[in-house]
């Protein structure tokens, strides 16, 4: 007799799917998992994949989003706290952003690692413009509320403001390339220097933006730069 498929709901499908890749790309690294292993992981055919996903990079960039949804409800309190000043909610919300970032590091590196090689630009680019659609809007709140009662003194609208804030952010690609080209190597040192030195620029271009005071806004703690180069090193080294 013949017993119908049961079939998944597709919302359903396409969660197990980005959990499935999620928990390989943390597992293996981005560049190590294929489609196969996701299709594998999360039981669903090629065709269930391809109904949600062209590509791998597709689901990476899934994944890259949960992140982010999952950073904003860490950030939500913070954005909606009456007692903070526009000023100290920003710097309470970037605060949280770096101590995520460093605290995830070593688990992440092997995804987010392989997005620096020369031939990834372009997924990098998109990464970071999925990343900041989800998280220039909380920001954009902030700094309009702000703009408003003199906190921050901005040119043109919040909105713009904050994706520039954003796409300075961006501007550490190169020498953060560099440091995970040389880690390992004996040029690691300079190219760590270079990397700290282009985080503290990020944050004083920051300040130029918001019309604060030099050294406001940090991009990066003390240390994290180390942080990262040790994280390179022990994913190289496996």
């Amino acid at each position: 007799m013949f017993v119908p498929r049961q079939r998944r709901d597709p919302g359903a499908r396409r969660d197990a799917i980005i959990g499935a890749a999620s928990a390989l790309f943390l597992e293996k690294g981005y560049e190590a998992t294929t489609v196969s292993d996701i299709l594998a992981r999360a039981g669903v055919s090629k065709g269930g994949f391809y109904h949600h996903f062209a590509t791998k990079e597709d689901a990476l960039e899934a994944f890259c989003v949960e992140l982010a949804e999952s950073l904003l409800e860490e950030i939500e309190p913070i954005l909606k706290s009456e007692v903070l000043s526009p000023y100290e909610r920003l710097n309470d919300m970037l605060t949280t952003m770096r101590q995520a970032r460093a605290e995830t590091l070593p688990d992440i590196i092997g995804v987010f690692g392989p997005l620096f090689a020369p031939e990834n630009l372009a997924l990098y680019s998109r990464i970071n413009r999925a990343i900041g659609e989800r998280i220039a809007p909380a920001f954009a709140q902030v700094i309009a509320e702000g703009a408003e009662d003199g906190t921050f003194m901005i040119v043109g609208d919040a909105e713009t403001t904050a994706e520039i804030m954003f796409a300075v952010g961006t501007a550490s690609y190169e020498p953060l390339a560099a440091l995970l080209a040389a880690a390992g190597t004996p040029e690691a040192e300079a190219a760590a220097v270079k990397a700290e030195q282009r985080l503290v620029a990020q944050g004083f271009a920051a300040d130029r933006i918001l019309g604060l005071p030099d050294g406001s806004i940090r991009f990066a703690d003390p240390g994290f730069v180390r942080l990262l180069l040790d994280a390179a090193a022990a994913l190289a080294a496996r």
